[in-house]
């Protein structure tokens, strides 16, 4: 928190690039740590949205101040683009497709419109690098109980899905929904927002000579759109 206060705070441009550099070796050298974090997803999702949140305030930081006059562009040479840190973006983006197209349990999804569905049968056949939206892959629901007799319980929101009798059938009380999951939901929702600003700052890095780049699922962040 105090590192995300210091780079969003009214730095002059040379202690903010040196900042937001020491900052960008920082998190290489806990990316693993890193990465088990945002897998482990929602194990934590406080400190998980803060972790996104510095990475996110890092790169926006750098981009605002090697754009500035009398810095160098040049001078983004000196980080290390290294696997450690294309291994905690590319954990970054899964979240975010997860996040994204599975912002409620999946019987409890809407249907998709029919343009975005044969958008995506076509789009999921052209990527290279990530596979996502099949139709058996676990969500990060499935780590959440269905039923826990210390939740409020609460009607299953109205999201239109067919499958939403099913999933009140499923649980061991009247309903499978409750207070906690809507919280949960409102929190991975906020969560997803700074998931797209941070993919966002990344884009400035995709012109740099060493700069990893990865291929995006522009249809599983529209699901959640």
């Amino acid at each position: 928190s105090l590192l995300i206060v210091l780079l969003a705070s009214n730095l002059s441009i040379p202690d903010r690039l040196a900042l937001s550099f020491d900052s960008y070796q920082l998190l290489s050298a806990y990316s693993r740590a890193g990465e088990r974090l945002l897998q482990s997803y929602p194990s934590d999702i406080d400190l998980t949205k803060k972790f996104i949140e510095t990475m996110c305030f890092t790169y926006s930081s750098i981009k605002k101040s090697s754009g500035s006059s009398g810095i160098d562009n040049s001078s983004l040479g000196t980080l290390s683009w290294d696997s450690t840190i294309s291994g905690l973006e590319r954990s970054i983006l899964c979240l975010t497709y997860q996040l994204s197209a599975y912002p409620f349990p999946n019987p409890l999804l809407p249907p998709l419109p029919m343009g975005l569905v044969q958008v995506e049968k076509i789009h999921s056949s052209q990527m290279r690098n990530i596979s996502v939206n099949i139709a058996s892959e676990k969500t990060w629901w499935d780590s959440i109980p269905i039923f826990n007799p210390n939740d409020l319980p609460l009607p299953n929101p109205s999201t239109g899905s067919a499958d939403a009798a099913i999933y009140q059938r499923s649980s061991l009380s009247q309903t499978a929904w409750s207070e906690g999951k809507y919280k949960l939901a409102n929190s991975s929702a906020k969560c997803l927002e700074v998931s797209i600003m941070f993919l966002m700052s990344r884009v400035h890095f995709f012109n740099q000579k060493n700069a990893f780049k990865f291929s995006f699922d522009a249809v599983a962040i529209a699901k959640g759109l």
